[in-house]
């Protein structure tokens, strides 16, 4: 379980406390779990490693600021500290490891059907586009 509370985000409906009963965060894209304004992938992530969180961004992000200090690599966190990139900011509230580590979000199933069966994943992104 992830839990943080969103001070600011492209996505309004976002804002405030929010628990993922799950041990790997994504931000970014429509897919991910915080989907971050119109971002086309997931940039950020944070992931419960051996009973700590770890953050880490993707490739093509420059910086992420780590209680208002820039940091351009993956850094361990604890509850207390406060992230910004983007057009996002939050704080860690707590975190634990969730019992069952291969129970997984919703879009980290997707991003499994996408890798595994293409058919399936274009057949799944046409009802979301009906469904919009």
């Amino acid at each position: 379980m992830i839990k943080i509370d969103i001070k600011k985000s492209g996505k309004r409906e976002f804002i405030g406390e929010q628990a993922f009963y799950f041990n790997i965060l994504t931000l970014g894209s429509k897919g991910s779990d915080i989907p971050l304004s119109d971002l086309k992938e997931n940039i950020f992530v944070l992931a419960i490693l051996d009973g700590k969180l770890e953050a880490s961004i993707a490739k093509g992000v420059d910086f992420f600021l780590l209680n208002g200090k820039r940091s351009l690599k993956s850094k361990t966190l604890r509850p207390g500290d406060k992230i910004e990139f983007l057009d996002c900011q939050f704080e860690v509230i707590n975190f634990h490891q969730t019992i069952k580590p291969e129970v997984s979000s919703l879009a980290q199933k997707l991003e499994r059907i996408k890798e595994n069966d293409p058919e399936g994943y274009q057949v799944i992104q046409k009802i979301k586009e009906l469904h919009s």
